[in-house]
């Protein structure tokens, strides 16, 4: 049976004059990257350095503690629970670290409170998400206190920070699977991403295993923005390959989802003829209950190949033949038989059938042929 596989796009597009409200995605950001104090920030005792583009904590003299401070900021306008985002670096020295306290405030709630002791060691700059409680989320003038303490450890820096809308990188992509497939096409399919940071989909799809993800795929290596796709110019009877990612902003990505998939066979056309003295395609499927059901050139004892059933009393092994294209009616089944000299009074049988699919549930017998011992 063939299934075809249709989509219709609709695209409304609405024009109307007047205002428009977007919803804030970023409260504030800072990327160090001017080389001095931000404006609009303060620190109590200048143990801070600006270089190369990070805010680096310079204090040598063991319980020295400085604190930077942000602007105050409206983070009323964020959703999806307003998180600040720091990207830091906190180098390991003796097994010890100088931690980062990261504290805030707000006009309403005037003390100082704790959001997150960072104190992960972090030999390159690594990123943490701290989610803002609720009872500030409206807060229009949140504060930020970043204390830093030397405890005899290597430097502790920080590159970037943010106020923004919860920005966490998304689980790796679910649900994947296939749709309407067919020997020479398929249909991806797999869930949204629903992060405001997202940017594209990374999709690899590939004819072997992939280890280095950097590698380029040979079926299919780019982006998409939906969250589903089609492939074309597949091969029969072929396994693939499928990784899937989220990138979102700032260069963030998920993990990579992988999955795979086999094409059908293609259906052949009649008339078929097979003499079994080259391998069989994976498109013949062999059903073995009993004791062999294989291509041999030991059965019957001669100098050609023949597939060869041998079971036990009352069990049965199957060959199933590809799909045919065209329906069977108007053709016959014609072939050459040999049954193996024994002493047994068994009878032996042959049986013709039919199938939907190549399972023993599904086989339908067409004629029983009665086998003499020898013949």
């Amino acid at each position: 049976m063939k299934k075809f596989f249709f989509r219709m796009l609709l695209l409304a597009l609405v024009c109307s004059v007047g205002t428009a409200t977007f919803a804030q995605k970023k409260a504030l950001t800072e990327d160090f990257e001017s080389g001095a104090l931000p404006s609009g920030w303060t620190t109590t005792n200048s143990l801070w350095r600006w270089s190369n583009g990070e805010a680096q904590f310079i204090a040598l003299v063991e319980n020295g503690a400085d604190t930077l401070f942000t602007p105050r900021v409206n983070i009323s306008s964020l959703e999806n629970q307003p998180t600040v985002t720091i990207d830091y670096r906190m180098v390991v020295n003796q097994e010890r670290v100088n931690p980062l306290t990261v504290l805030y405030r707000t006009a309403a709630t005037p003390e100082w409170t704790v959001l997150k002791q960072i104190e992960t060691p972090a030999e390159t700059s690594t990123r943490v998400y701290l989610p803002l409680p609720a009872n500030v989320a409206s807060a229009t003038d949140l504060q930020l206190a970043l204390a830093a303490k030397y405890l005899l450890g290597g430097q502790t820096a920080i590159d970037y920070l943010a106020i923004e809308n919860n920005h966490e990188v998304p689980n790796a992509p679910t649900n994947l699977q296939t749709e309407e497939l067919t020997s020479s096409s398929a249909a991806l399919r797999w869930t949204v991403c629903n992060s405001d940071y997202f940017v594209q989909y990374n999709l690899k799809v590939s004819t072997f295993e992939m280890t280095n993800m950097t590698d380029v795929a040979d079926v299919f290596d780019g982006n998409t923005r939906t969250a589903y796709t089609t492939l074309d110019a597949l091969s029969p009877n072929t396994q693939y390959f499928v990784y899937l990612r989220y990138e979102c902003e700032d260069e963030d990505y998920s993990p990579w989802a992988t999955f795979d998939f086999r094409t059908p066979c293609s259906a052949v056309t009649l008339p078929l003829t097979q003499d079994f003295e080259q391998p069989l395609s994976n498109c013949y499927t062999i059903l073995k209950t009993s004791k062999m059901a294989a291509q041999s050139a030991t059965f019957p004892y001669n100098s050609q190949k023949a597939f060869s059933f041998v079971t036990t009393k009352n069990t049965y092994n199957y060959l199933f033949f590809p799909e045919a294209q065209q329906s069977l009616t108007g053709y016959q089944v014609s072939f050459m038989v040999a049954c193996e000299l024994g002493g047994t009074t068994y009878g032996r049988e042959l049986t013709i059938g039919v199938s939907t699919d190549a399972t023993a549930e599904n086989f339908t017998e067409v004629k029983t042929i009665t086998l003499p011992q020898g013949g």
